[in-house]
């Protein structure tokens, strides 16, 4: 917990995190989120505390899993990218930085 929220960390898939950007959205079991930060073994998000007593979160324990959805306009970019630049291989966070993006 930091001043006004609570920061809350997932692990998640390489395939998961791949979909994924800073400051975007997220839905962990249905609440839609946004991305606070990003690693390679999983995200952080800050949570409200409104956020917190109106949804599901509040009886999050370390440990449990939890359904994870990533945000469709992510999926379409990435894909029309992989069309665009097909000699750019596997598309990566590194590889589009690499290409300018």
């Amino acid at each position: 917990r930091s001043g006004e929220f609570w920061t809350i960390r997932f692990s998640a898939a390489p395939e998961l995190l791949e979909q994924m950007v800073f400051k975007g959205s997220v839905a962990v079991d249905g609440i839609s989120l946004t991305v606070a930060a990003i690693d390679k073994l999983g995200i952080e998000i800050a949570v409200i505390p409104q956020t917190i007593k109106k949804t599901n979160l509040q009886n999050a324990r370390a440990g449990d899993i939890v359904n994870i959805e990533t945000d469709v306009i992510v999926k379409v970019v990435k894909k029309q990218l992989q069309n665009i630049l097909p000699q750019a291989g596997s598309l990566t966070v590194e590889k589009l930085n690499e290409l300018g993006f």
